[in-house]
Parts: structure tokens; C-alpha cells; sequence
């Protein structure tokens, strides 16, 4: 029993120096072009970041090279969070002042705006079949159509 024990913790050991051993990371790009950002998400399909910064900017950039493609004002106050819905086509980002918008990017513009009353909002995103967007304020969870035309749930 001894024994078994002493191997069974000597396997987890030796497996964790192995996964501490994974490949390091290679730097590809630094860049220091606008506002502080406060949130970077890959789009589906991999070929566009999307950023949020402090100004309430969404900055769309290249996946290869970080370089800025487009910048447009979204949002009165600094972004904290971006999602997409299940085809990539939209993009909802919401701000800390409770703002919430949705992005085309077959259109490439703001579709909708909506604005929450509160102070404290730390993410909205698309529901699973896209048809409702869920936010969160004051520890409660929150769910409204995502063309905006019913009041909160």
C-alpha cells in the first residue's frame, strides 16, 4: 500500500514537471498605437482582432501583423467586454457606464444601441441561437432581445 501510494505521487509529479514544460511563446508584435486596451478578442475565422480600449473605441486589427484596419467610436466609456454571435457576423461589446452595442460586419457600422441603467456592468453576450443578448448588473443576469425592441427579463 506504501508503495503504491509513494507511486502514485511520484506519476503526478512527474507529469506535472512535463506539462511545466510546454512550449514557450514567441513574441510577434507590440503595439502602442491608441488608448490603453481593455479587452482583445479574436473574430471566428481568425483573420481579425477585435479590441475595446479606454476611450470606448472599437479597433479592428490585422491577425497577422496587429496593424489597425479600421477605429470606431462605440462607447462613452472604456470597454469591457466583446463577444460574437454563433456566425461571427456580429459583434456585441458592452462599456462599464452600461452601454451596450452591436456591431455588423457585413454592414460596417453600430446596428444597435441600448443603455442600461447602471454603473457596474461587466459583460453582455449572445445567447446560444443569437436571439436574446445576456448582461449582468448589480449580481443579477439580465436577458433582452438582441434587436432591442422588448424591456429587460
Amino acid at each position: 500500500m506504501r508503495n503504491t501510494k509513494f507511486l502514485f505521487f511520484f506519476s503526478v509529479l512527474l507529469g506535472c514537471a512535463s506539462v511545466s514544460s510546454a512550449q514557450l511563446f514567441k513574441l510577434a508584435n507590440t503595439t502602442t498605437d491608441n488608448s490603453p486596451a481593455t479587452v482583445l478578442k479574436l473574430k471566428p475565422g481568425g483573420a481579425l482582432l477585435v479590441e475595446g480600449d479606454e476611450a470606448g473605441y472599437l479597433i479592428f486589427r490585422s491577425s497577422d501583423n496587429g496593424n489597425i484596419i479600421k477605429s470606431t467610436p462605440a462607447h462613452s466609456a472604456a470597454i469591457n467586454n466583446i463577444d460574437f454571435n454563433s456566425t461571427g457576423r456580429l459583434a456585441v461589446s458592452s462599456s462599464v457606464n452600461g452601454e451596450i452595442r452591436i456591431y455588423d460586419f457585413q454592414q460596417d457600422r453600430i446596428l444597435n444601441r441600448y443603455k442600461v441603467e447602471t454603473t457596474n456592468m461587466r459583460f453582455a453576450v449572445f445567447s446560444i441561437a443569437d436571439g436574446f443578448i445576456y448582461y449582468n448588473t448589480s449580481n443579477k443576469l439580465w436577458k433582452i432581445r438582441s434587436f432591442f425592441g422588448r424591456e429587460p427579463e
